[in-house]
């Protein structure tokens, strides 16, 4: 098998055939060997090999394989191989300690031959976060053929080696691109099969006289009633476009949707076409935010272009002469609303392995009609506008999770919203 191929694989569909063949061949432009995982403090050859990986086009770390290819776990002077999470904990802790910023990686513990030896994977993706920095002598590395050969019969080898004064320009030139990309695609009109799938309507007012592009401004889709809407792109997304359409996507999708309430399951409903997949349903979990209870329709979307959404849309909103909206704390709103879009966001892009930086939006429509937001006494505020809108960047994985940016769009709506403090 071609070493290209590790190029755009995933970690979660590396086949036990394929980690084999790893082990065979030598060292590669995507694959290295280590003999055993380094204590945190003492992590620098380990984290030059994977911030060269991600600095170019990704790859594959071994660990638990001597330079002669035999997997040392197991043996008396070999690696002491740890559990898959506390594997991830310690990777993650030695890159923190070496590298700005952290390179997107996952990690595993798999089994290898007939004595099922483990092997430490990581797998190290290509970044769009470059340039990515040793801390301790500020250098930048890139994946290249070795100076000398070495290991097994003589074969070309490659290392991580120092970039040259281009190659560092390239890679923060990338890093911008992949920015300006991910926001380009959360533009009006820029992704339609998103736009339809949460109910997300525009429509054209004028030509922009100096930039030649027509302005668009949103539309008020009387059907949705009150939404709240996320929409997130991340930086690196090379593998989208196949991946939209796949049976893990569905997988991973299906466990977000599953994650933004207590889903009716005969209301389950995918739908796919050639560039991506919606799954519809309709859920009781923000039946406390509001006296008439309406249904809540939940909506998860991935298109192949590099988008995936998550909405929470109330059906019934209409007030009758005894009802009114129920008061809700600013924490209920960030925990009841806010937080769930954002943990759906971050299990799709973990479950999918789109790790790294990636570009957001969160929608709040008509807020003010479902729940009337207070401050700490109680008494309501002036309420918050028709129309919320929150942009920004979030990175995963993070140690926070989705609680930082969560908080954050919960303290930008307290002001908007007039409210002084809120309540936790």
């Amino acid at each position: 098998m071609g070493t290209g191929v590790w190029r755009e694989r995933a970690l979660g569909d590396l086949t036990n055939d394929e980690l084999e063949s790893m082990l065979r061949e030598n060292e590669t432009l995507f694959v290295e060997w280590k003999e055993r995982l380094p204590k945190s403090d003492d992590g620098y050859n380990f984290s030059k090999a994977v911030a060269s990986f991600a600095n170019t086009l990704g790859g594959w770390v071994l660990v638990g394989v001597a330079d002669n290819g035999e997997i040392t776990s197991g043996q008396p002077s070999g690696w002491d191989p740890t559990s898959g999470n506390a594997l991830v904990d310690r990777v993650g802790a030695i890159l923190a300690n070496h590298v700005d910023p952290v390179p997107p990686f996952a990690a595993a513990l798999r089994e290898v031959g007939p004595e099922g030896r483990k092997v430490g994977v990581i797998r190290v993706y290509e970044s769009a976060d470059t340039p990515h920095v040793l801390k301790a002598d500020g250098a930048v590395t890139v994946r290249g053929v070795a100076n000398t050969t070495k290991r097994k019969g003589g074969q070309t080898s490659y290392e991580s080696q120092g970039a040259t004064h281009p190659t560092i320009r390239e890679l923060v030139a990338r890093g911008s691109i992949a920015r300006e990309r991910a926001i380009d695609l959360l533009r009006p009109r820029a992704c339609l099969p998103v736009e339809r799938a949460l109910s997300i309507a525009y429509e054209p007012t004028a030509i922009d006289p100096l930039t030649g592009q027509c302005n668009y401004q949103r539309v008020d889709a009387p059907l949705t009633g009150v939404s709240a809407l996320l929409r997130v792109v991340p930086h690196a997304k090379s593998r989208m476009e196949d991946w939209a359409v796949s049976e893990a996507a569905l997988e991973v999708l299906a466990e977000a949707h599953r994650g933004l309430g207590n889903l009716r399951a005969p209301e389950f409903r995918p739908e796919s076409d050639q560039h991506g997949l919606v799954i519809r349903g309709t859920s009781d979990r923000q039946q406390r935010v509001y006296k008439g209870q309406p249904v809540c329709d939940v909506t998860a979307v991935v298109d192949g272009r590099g988008v995936l959404g998550f909405g929470l849309a109330w059906r019934d909103t209409s007030l009758g002469p005894e009802e009114r909206p129920s008061i809700l704390h600013l924490q209920g709103v960030r925990d009841q609303i806010i937080k769930p879009l954002f943990d759906a966001a971050w299990s799709a892009l973990e479950g999918a392995e789109f790790l790294g930086r990636a570009w957001f939006q969160l929608d709040l429509l008509r807020l003010s009609n479902l729940v009337r937001l207070s401050d700490a006494d109680c008494w309501p505020t002036r309420g918050v506008p028709f129309h919320v809108e929150f942009a920004g960047e979030l990175t995963v994985p993070a140690e926070s999770g989705s609680a930082h940016i969560s908080d954050r769009c919960r303290d930008d709506l307290a002001r908007i919203g007039g409210a002084q403090t809120f309540r936790t």
